[in-house]
């Protein structure tokens, strides 16, 4: 049953007033049509602006306002947001409402229907700013820590989390990443987001530490036969064997993550690659020359109202780092336990020498 059944008896709407339910039928498809057409929204959005206009009249009718389109004003518009916030309707919900209702009536305005917009007046409803959830910096190396990586499972769980921890990459840029998107000149390690029509194209920089373990990834990739368009992070056996260039997908990235998690013994609500983008995006606010634009270069972001969801506020920063090697510094030393050392001299500790040296 939808919000208008339940609220509106119809026949006596029709012949109780002015402003019938076929009046309003009539405009809301004229609504959606310039909206449509126009605008270019996609049927998605248009469905569910007219959901929402369909709900403030039904509320209207039930209230007793049986007044034409011209006779709605600002003080009704108000007494709908506050009947929908003891409906329990969060802010972010209300606010979707109101831009609704403004965008149906800037459209009756257009259309000669009207001669003012009633919603002008309404204010912005204001939301509380909510912070991404990230890891702290110990979490992080925990994750690391339970990472096998004398296996290429373990080596492909080590590289998610530096994606994204240490670039920042989304969970859909980490499992379409490409063997051919790890630019190597045998000295350092660029990760390569390459241009869309979404957006323009980023280089994420990899220091020496986290770099190596994304060039031993490689090298066995190309030795499995990938080719440049194969993906760099292929599904895994139930033996740690991966499966061929069986590309991972963004649910099967964020159950690794969630594994490792579990493994560590982290106690999180959820657990989820984004929470590794905002856990870089908070630590490039301690390097030294990361101003917020360069932020939002390294991330792909585009507004800078998205980057301070991500960020913590500035007077909680206690000490600043010349580099992300130097805030890292405790990533070099996670492997090197006894009993990691004996596991790696399988191929994974052999592999690390070599590169370190």
């Amino acid at each position: 049953m939808s919000v208008l059944d339940e609220v509106v008896d119809f026949e006596k709407w029709g012949r109780g007033g002015a402003q019938s339910i076929m009046d309003i039928d009539h405009h809301i498809a004229g609504f959606e049509k310039h909206f449509r057409i126009l605008k270019g929204l996609q049927e998605s959005s248009v469905a569910a602006y007219s959901g929402y206009i369909r709900e403030f009249f039904a509320w209207r009718a039930g209230n007793g306002e049986t007044g034409d389109l011209p006779s709605i004003n600002r003080r009704e518009l108000e007494r709908y947001l506050e009947w929908c916030y003891y409906q329990g309707n969060q802010a972010a919900a209300r606010t979707t409402k109101l831009v609704a209702l403004k965008n149906f009536f800037r459209y009756l305005v257009y259309a000669g229907m009207i001669s003012t917009d009633p919603t002008a007046g309404v204010p912005r409803i204001q939301n509380q700013r909510e912070f991404m959830q990230t890891f702290n910096q110990d979490e992080i190396l925990r994750l690391f820590a339970v990472c096998d990586i004398a296996t290429p499972k373990g080596l492909r769980d080590a590289v998610i989390l530096i994606m994204g921890a240490f670039t920042g990459f989304r969970v859909s840029e980490t499992y379409k990443f490409n063997v051919e998107q790890v630019s190597d000149d045998g000295k350092d390690i660029d990760m390569v987001i390459p241009k869309t029509k979404r957006g323009a194209g980023r280089t994420a920089y990899l220091w020496k530490a986290p770099g190596m373990f994304v060039r031993q990834l490689l090298v066995l990739r190309i030795q499995a036969g990938a080719r440049t368009g194969d993906p760099l992070l292929v599904s895994c056996k139930k033996n740690g064997q991966p499966r061929g260039n069986r590309r991972l997908t963004a649910a099967a990235v964020n159950r690794a993550i969630q594994s490792l998690a579990k493994k560590a013994g982290l106690r999180k609500a959820e657990v989820h690659n984004h929470m590794l983008r905002a856990t870089h995006a908070c630590d490039l606010q301690r390097v030294q020359g990361y101003t917020p634009q360069a932020i939002m270069e390294r991330l792909g972001i585009k507004n800078l109202a998205t980057l301070e969801h991500y960020l913590v506020r500035r007077e909680r920063i206690h000490r600043t780092y010349r580099s992300l090697d130097e805030l890292w510094s405790g990533f070099k030393k996670v492997w090197t336990k006894k009993e990691d050392m004996n596991a790696g001299s399988h191929g994974g500790e052999n592999a690390t020498k070599k590169e370190e040296r």
